[in-house]
């Protein structure tokens, strides 16, 4: 499926990349993989609305609400079912049953039973449904009636849904607790325990598989993108030694001029200088190094000064070339160690993984790194913000991975309440 996902976001099928997030939402769900059934299951609800089909927008809703009560954010999930209700009309009757079902689990957990069963009635007419014969024993035991309870979750058991059949043996085993009858509540945990182990290990296994197969998939681009970047560096020092080959027989005709004609030095000083200007140009044209280098613009003036040494030297002028082809390397070594550093931190970030232990220096290796591989989006941020600090650009790298305010709290660790600082003082260096 995650093969199927990338080659058909690839081709551009946007048909058949929205059924892919539903199996794989589906898949996730029923290994209990809560936080990739919802990043899925909000890849299916854009997906949905690209598609402009009200069904599997309404579908999407549901999935997406479903998704945030399982980590027990009960408000966004009342927010995205409310949100689903407009399309109601537009789906068929087991997703109706569905949307009313979660309306009627809404209602339960606010208390107000009678509503809830409303719709869990509802729900079981138009098709019958195990979730809301659960429902509807939860709501009879609340009113002390636990033998009709206890009917409604026998009929429930038939379900083939994981999920809720789990749900039914640790609601079954507490009543039969409470009721006394140990040896059926016993045998039902064992179900109940047997039932979790089959779905902990085939949702580490689901889970070690999609993130195996991530992983692989992005150090494969960024395998590439390096690989580019490297074949440009080559280019541009094969460049860049052709240039100063070119200008040695230009100081060599300067020295001749030099010891014939003394009148020309202020001349000879004015061609000096032009060659450091197109040298500084020619380095700010080495693509994705342009940053890095910029960081060792001493050391290459210092090159350029030992051109102008060449006039009263009598050393051998080849032998100056290879030491600055040799400086000029060390260069490029220095800038591939502080990006393989950025890279480091960057798969951190990628694993969802805290940072608070890096330094600035550190970060500014992870903001170096994001520039060349995202170039566009960078851009994007010098154009728009102005005098952005070391955390704020790495904020910025967070929410462009897509990451929410509770993920960017924790790999940043810090509080809520310092992410939306962060943004909204982010927002106030908004250029004018």
């Amino acid at each position: 499926m995650k093969k199927a996902e990338s080659l058909s976001i690839e081709f551009g099928y946007s048909w058949i990349t929205n059924k892919i997030y539903e199996r794989l939402i589906y898949l996730n769900y029923i290994t209990d993989n809560k936080a990739l059934t919802l990043e899925y299951s909000k890849k299916f609800l854009e997906s949905s609305f690209e598609l402009k089909d009200r069904a599997l927008i309404s579908r999407a809703f549901v999935m997406v609400a479903s998704s945030y009560s399982a980590v027990n954010l009960s408000d966004s999930a009342y927010f995205y079912l409310k949100s689903g209700l407009r399309y109601i009309d537009d789906v068929n009757s087991i997703l109706k049953a569905d949307i009313l079902v979660d309306i009627g689990e809404m209602y339960y957990e606010k208390g107000d039973m009678d509503l809830s069963e409303n719709n869990a009635l509802q729900s079981d007419s138009i098709h019958p449904n195990p979730h809301a014969k659960m429902l509807l024993g939860k709501i009879e035991y609340q009113r002390g009636d636990r033998l009709k309870a206890k009917e409604y979750w026998d009929h429930a058991l038939s379900t083939n849904d994981v999920k809720i059949k789990k749900d039914l043996y640790k609601i079954i085993a507490n009543y039969y607790a409470e009721v006394g009858n140990y040896d059926d509540a016993y045998i039902i945990s064992l179900k109940l325990d047997s039932l979790n182990d089959t779905i902990n290990k085939s949702s580490k296994t689901v889970q070690e598989l999609q993130l195996k197969y991530d992983r692989a998939k992005s150090e494969s681009e960024l395998y590439q993108k390096i690989l580019y970047a490297l074949i440009i560096a080559f280019l541009a020092s094969i460049a860049l030694l052709a240039f100063l080959r070119f200008h040695q027989k230009r100081v060599r005709s300067y020295n001749s001029t030099i010891n014939t004609l003394t009148n020309k030095n202020e001349t000879y000083k004015s061609e000096i200088e032009s060659f450091s200007e197109k040298v500084n140009m020619y380095q700010h044209e080495i693509g994705l190094y342009e940053s890095k280098v910029s960081n060792y613009e001493e050391e290459i003036c210092k090159n350029i000064e030992k051109i102008k040494i060449l006039k009263t030297s009598d050393r051998s002028k080849q032998k100056e070339i290879d030491e600055l082809r040799d400086n000029i390397s060390t260069l490029y070594k220095t800038i591939m160690s502080e990006l393989q550093k950025g890279n480091k931190i960057y798969e951190t970030i990628k694993n969802k993984k805290p940072i608070v232990h890096y330094s600035d220096e550190d970060l500014n290796s992870l903001i170096d790194f994001y520039k060349i591989i995202n170039i566009k989006v960078f851009s994007g941020w010098l154009e728009r913000y102005t005098l952005l600090s070391v955390r704020q650009y790495v904020f910025l790298i967070l929410e462009d991975l897509g990451y929410d305010d509770y993920d960017i709290a924790d790999v940043l660790g810090v509080s809520d309440t310092t992410v939306r600082s962060t943004r909204s003082r982010i927002k106030k260096k908004t250029r004018l």
